[in-house]
C-alpha cells in the first residue's frame, strides 16, 4: 500500500529546522569504510531509506554494522564476499554503484546488479567501468550482472570521461591501497567527494588535490579504521530555504555549511530571499564553517532569467526542483535547465495541477511564469528531490493536497513531516 501526507496548506511557518547529516556524503562514506578492514566510527548518520538499503547490502557482503547511538553507526569490514551481495537492495539504490571501487580495493574478481534510484533519466555507469578498465580491470556483462576481473597493472593517470560524483569517489576508494600514486583529471569536487577524501585521509591514504578537479591518491596496503562525523545536508539546507521563502515564513535553518553552498546562497539571494548569517561556528575535523540562517519574509521574489545545474561548484541538480515552486511565487518568467536528467521535469506538471503557470518545454527545459495562487491538489511523488518539492507546494497552496508515493521523500529525508509539524505545518502521514 502506498503512503501518502495529507498536508493543509497556506500556514505561516515559524521556528527553526536543522539540516541533518548528508544523505548523499552518508553513502559515500559507507561505501569508503569497505577500503579497510579496520574498524570505523560514523556519527550524524541520516535515519532515511537510502542509508538503511546501503546497509542491507553491507551485512549481506558480510560487513558488520552495528549502530551504537542515535545516528551512529561501527562498521567493521574484516571479511567481505562479494557473491552474497544482496541484489534486490543493491539493484534499488543508485549509491551502490560507489561499492564497485570499494570491492576493487580489495577483490581481483566480482560481479555486481545494474544499481537503481530514482526514475529521473538515462543515469549510464560508464566513468566508472571506464576508470576501473584504466585501473587494469577487464569488464564484462550479461543480461544480468556486470563482472569486473584484475588482469594488468592499472594507469598512473586516468580521465574520467564524465565529472561524476560517484565515479569520481568509486575510483578514489578502489586506489586507496595502490602503493603508488595514481592522478585522476574531470574529478568531481562535490561534497561527497570531499567527505570521501577526507575520511580515506584519516584511514592512511594521502590525497592531494582534494576539492578541485585533478586529485592524486596515493595508497597504502594496511589502512587503519576512523571515527568521522557525517557533514550538514547542503540539499537540505537549500529546501528548507526554499520553503521559508515560498510559504513567506520566518525561519531558522541551522547548520548550513557556506563553503559548499556559495553559487546556491547567491541564487537564492537573487531571488530575493533575505537570509541573514546567525551563530557560526568552524568545524576543525572538516576544516570548514557551520552557519545558522534566519530567513525573513521581507520584499518580493524574483524571477530568475535563467537556471541551470552545474558541476560544482555550481548550482546542484538537486536543488533545481524546490528552487521552482519558489519561482512560482516569484515576479516575472524563470527559464529552468536540468540538462543531467531528462525525465526529472515531471514534478513541473504537478505543479501545474496546483495552478503554477507553467511550462514543460522539452525533457530538460521548462518555463516557469509568476506570481500565481498555488491550490491544494492530489499529486503524486515521482521522484525524492520532487517528492520534497511537492511538500513545499502544498505548504505554500491554499487548501488541502494529498502527495501520493511519500515513500521517494523518505529515501533522503528524515523524518520529514514529524520536523514539519514542529514548526508549524499541518501534514500527516496515512
Amino acid at each position: 500500500m502506498s503512503l501518502t501526507f495529507t498536508i493543509e496548506g497556506g500556514k505561516t511557518l515559524k521556528g527553526s529546522i536543522d539540516a541533518n547529516g548528508s544523505k548523499n556524503a552518508a553513502l559515500a562514506l559507507l561505501a569508503a569504510t569497505l577500503a579497510t578492514t579496520e574498524k570505523c566510527r560514523l556519527s550524524n548518520v541520516p535515519d532515511v531509506e537510502d542509508v538503511r538499503k546501503m546497509i542491507v547490502i553491507l551485512k549481506s557482503l558480510g560487513v558488520s554494522v552495528s549502530q551504537i547511538g542515535k545516528n551512529e553507526l561501527e562498521i567493521q569490514a574484516k571479511d567481505i564476499d562479494p557473491s552474497k551481495i544482496d541484489e534486490k537492495a543493491m539493484s534499488e539504490i543508485r549509491a551502490s554503484i560507489m561499492l564497485v571501487g570499494a570491492l576493487a580495493s580489495r577483490i581481483d574478481e566480482f560481479s555486481i546488479v545494474a544499481p537503481g534510484g530514482c526514475l529521473i533519466g538515462s543515469r549510464p555507469i560508464d566513468a566508472h567501468i571506464e576508470g576501473l578498465k584504466d585501473l587494469g580491470f577487464s569488464v564484462s556483462s550479461d543480461k544480468e550482472k556486470i563482472l569486473f576481473k584484475k588482469e594488468k597493472d592499472g594507469k598512473d593517470e586516468i580521465t574520467l570521461t564524465e565529472i561524476s560524483i560517484t565515479a569520481t569517489i568509486s575510483i578514489m576508494i578502489a586506489c586507496s591501497q595502490m602503493n603508488k600514486p595514481v592522478t585522476l583529471f574531470c574529478a568531481a569536487e562535490d561534497y561527497p567527494v570531499v567527505e570521501t577524501g577526507r575520511l580515506l585521509t584519516l584511514f592512511g591514504v594521502k590525497i592531494d588535490g582534494l576539492g578541485t578537479h585533478t586529485i592524486t591518491i596515493t595508497g597504502k596496503q594496511k589502512l587503519k579504521g576512523a571515527s568521522y562525523r557525517v557533514m550538514p545536508d547542503p540539499i537540505e539546507a537549500g529546501t528548507w530555504m526554499a520553503l521559508a521563502a515560498a510559504t513567506r515564513s520566518e525561519l531558522i535553518v541551522k547548520n548550513v555549511v557556506p563553503d559548499f553552498m556559495r553559487f546556491e546562497l547567491q541564487t537564492f539571494a537573487r531571488a530575493g530571499i533575505v537570509m541573514h548569517a546567525q551563530n557560526t561556528r568552524h568545524d576543525e575535523l572538516h576544516s570548514y564553517s557551520i552557519v545558522d540562517f534566519k530567513i525573513t519574509p521581507t520584499g518580493k521574489l524574483h524571477a530568475l532569467k535563467r537556471i541551470h545545474n552545474m558541476p560544482a561548484p555550481g548550482f546542484m541538480p538537486d536543488l533545481i526542483p524546490p528552487l521552482s515552486v519558489l519561482l512560482t511565487q516569484a515576479h516575472g518568467t524563470s527559464l529552468i535547465h536540468d540538462w543531467m536528467y531528462e525525465g526529472r521535469l515531471r514534478y513541473i506538471t504537478e505543479l501545474v495541477k496546483m495552478g503554477a503557470s507553467a511550462k514543460i518545454l522539452n525533457p530538460h527545459q521548462a518555463i516557469i511564469i509568476g506570481p500565481t495562487p498555488l491550490y491544494g491538489k492530489r499529486i503524486t511523488s515521482f521522484d525524492l528531490r520532487a517528492g520534497a518539492t511537492l511538500i513545499i507546494a502544498a505548504l505554500t497552496a491554499t487548501g488541502v493536497s494529498t502527495i501520493d508515493n511519500i515513500y521517494q521523500v523518505d529515501r533522503g529525508y528524515e523524518a520529514i513531516d514529524k520536523r514539519l509539524e514542529a514548526i508549524g505545518a499541518s501534514i500527516k502521514r496515512t
